[in-house]
């Protein structure tokens, strides 16, 4: 699934069939010649809008039918709001959200994410808009949104790695504490075992008329058990 991005000025979308229709005009600075652009519905999550570009009402009917959100931004990539489907009824989704926002390492990991999401998209936006200008300025800012992206990316792994190191050792610790109680369990058991056979073998001997005395109950009982 991807992002659709609908940078162009004066851009029409139209859903035709299971696409959108994308109708770019022609760009007399460039010398660019007006073209239609076909887009698959199932490939699209999310439409982000910026600037001039309209959607028709059976467009963002089949967006919202595919639960696509879309957002709409000014022409200089401010935030102005979005559109979106019908809540999810999903009861277990709810539930993982709300353990989400109120677990502090999950809201700071979802912070991380987002920042490196931002940065991200700054740094596309500013490679897109010095394809044409070639400005000094831009070309530095899309450097150092490169660095955040990088050092957030690092920071993310480095404590990925510290919590998975965290998981593994809880893990092996209860593993470890799960194998000796086993162990106490079947030491327990065993000494059962044991008892119950001397009683029995000293009544099956005394129901015979014999008389067995407790060492030799213990060796034959013993003797028993590892045959």
């Amino acid at each position: 699934m991807a992002t659709l991005y609908l940078t162009e000025q004066q851009a029409l979308v139209k859903k035709d069939g299971d696409t959108l229709l994308v109708s770019l005009p022609a760009d007399k600075a460039t010398g660019r010649p007006k073209k239609d652009v076909r887009v698959p519905l199932m490939k699209i999550d999310r439409v982000v809008v910026q600037g001039n570009a309209t959607l028709t009402s059976p467009a963002i009917a089949a967006l919202m039918e595919r639960r696509a959100e879309i957002t709409f931004l000014d022409l200089y990539g401010r935030y102005q709001g979005h559109l979106t489907p019908a809540f999810s009824k999903n009861g277990q989704l709810r539930l993982a959200q709300t353990a989400a926002h109120v677990d502090p390492a999950r809201q700071v990991a979802l912070a991380r994410a987002f920042v490196l999401g931002k940065a991200a998209n700054m740094r596309t936006m500013l490679l897109r808009a010095n394809r044409k200008r070639e400005n000094e300025a831009l070309a530095t800012a899309r450097t150092e949104a490169a660095k955040i992206i990088a050092s957030a990316r690092a920071d993310i792994q480095k404590d990925l790695d510290a919590a998975t190191a965290k998981a593994d050792a809880e893990i092996s610790a209860k593993a470890a504490e799960s194998e000796k109680r086993i162990s106490e369990i079947r030491a327990g058991a065993l000494e059962a075992v044991e008892a119950v056979a001397k009683d029995t073998a000293r009544e099956l001997v005394a129901a015979l008329g014999g008389t067995a005395d407790a060492k030799s109950v213990t060796a034959a009982v013993a003797a028993r058990l590892k045959g």
